[in-house]
């Protein structure tokens, strides 16, 4: 898919060239959108428009690291929950040593059981 948008953007690239050396007279139309200047190396020496690219870019990258930062955000939380989760249980079984663990430190230890599962994911 990458190969195909690149070849397909080269071939756009190859074509507005074209036009541009028929036309001597007329301003580069390439040079619009902040343009990068002539490239070294391996483009061949084209002058390729930065944002186009980096729509390219983006149009390519987003379908699967826009998800993937979701859930990387999703995970860290959870880490971090983690600790903060275990401290609340230590915290509240020290608090009431006399009273039974499932009145007061069940329903943190089942967040902690969720937050462990969903950072499993």
């Amino acid at each position: 898919l990458f190969a195909r948008e690149l070849s397909r953007a080269t071939a756009t690239k190859k074509k507005a060239l074209r036009r541009e050396a028929k036309s001597e007279s007329k301003p580069s139309e390439l040079n619009k959108g902040g343009s990068t200047g002539p490239t070294r190396g391996g483009s061949g020496g084209y002058d390729f428009n930065r944002s186009s690219f980096l729509r390219l870019l983006w149009g390519l990258a987003s379908p699967t690291y826009v998800p993937a930062g979701r859930w990387q955000l999703v995970a860290t939380l959870s880490q971090c929950a983690v600790p903060l989760l275990v401290r609340e249980v230590l915290l509240r079984l020290e608090s009431h040593p006399g009273e039974s663990f499932a009145r007061e430190g069940l329903p943190v230890a089942f967040g902690l059981f969720s937050v462990s599962v969903l950072d499993a994911l």
